[in-house]
């Protein structure tokens, strides 16, 4: 158990955050190379410009980016403002997941609070990667989803039972819901109806969707992951894209960067209320 020793909770509190930060490099090469058939590690990482490859020292999340002042150290051209944004916010969303999981659960180990940690941020980090690359009007592959998704099956039980929101709990209980079949049954029923709002937001709303098999795997993910809150998650999605698009903002915020914020708010809701 964590809870015990300060020095090991905010110790894993900052390397967690720092992981994120890290993780948030790698979606960078992820959002460039992965739709265009690229290799991920080959070749390292380098300046699409000059071709130079970039240093270690200058590699560091964030920090490298300022330290440079946004431009190549050997041609100095500019650098995209999207990698130190994306590598914040993956550290962001890592430290506040990892601060609720810490703090709001006194008897998690530390083992589960890396699991749950580096599933619930991964789910919203995913997302956010799928809106970068559907920024630059590229369908977003299905493969960007399996790290995220193999561990699901477990996961879904883990978080079920050590954070669910208790308005539902207390429905369970209520209505003498206790065996686990009957639990996992209504997790698989959240999960269509999730699958089942995602599929229709991107049949019917958005006309010619090239990207309708990964609004498919995010509804699932998200039902899976998120159970109870699913729905909600997706409602104030819809409610949020519409209000976009109507806004000069519609070209850089897309579709699945507001479902990875909604479905970051409903996390935090989770966390915030589990038992």
């Amino acid at each position: 158990m964590i809870d015990s020793d300060p020095v090991i909770m905010f110790s894993l509190l900052i390397w967690l955050t720092f992981f994120g930060m890290c993780i948030g490099s790698f979606l960078n090469v992820v959002i460039y190379r992965l739709p265009r058939g690229k290799s991920l590690s080959n070749p390292p990482s380098h300046c699409p410009r000059c071709n130079h490859p970039i240093r270690w020292y200058d590699n560091v999340p964030v920090f490298g980016w300022i330290l440079l002042r946004g431009k190549c150290r050997d041609c100095k051209e500019p650098i995209s403002i999207r990698y130190p944004i994306v590598e914040a916010f993956c550290g962001c969303v890592f430290g506040i997941i990892s601060l609720l999981v810490i703090f709001q659960n006194e008897n998690i180990s530390i083992m589960k609070t890396i699991c749950t940690v580096l599933t619930l941020s991964g789910l919203v980090v995913t997302l956010a990667t799928a809106g970068f690359i559907e920024q630059e009007g590229i369908p977003i592959p299905s493969r960007l989803f399996i790290p995220i998704a193999v561990p699901a099956p477990v996961m879904t039980y883990v978080i079920q039972h050590s954070f669910s929101v208790p308005l539902f709990v207390n429905l369970i209980h209520y209505f003498e819901i206790s065996n686990e079949f009957i639990e996992l049954v209504i997790v698989i029923i959240n999960t269509i109806l999730c699958f089942a709002v995602a599929f229709f937001f991107a049949k019917k709303i958005v006309s010619n969707n090239p990207n309708i098999i990964s609004w498919i795997i995010s509804g699932i993910l998200i039902g899976l992951y998120l159970n109870f809150l699913g729905v909600p998650v997706f409602i104030l999605f819809v409610l949020l894209f519409f209000f976009v698009r109507k806004t000069s903002l519609r070209k850089s915020i897309t579709a699945h960067k507001i479902l990875s914020f909604t479905t970051f708010l409903g996390i935090i809701l989770m966390l915030i209320s589990s038992r």
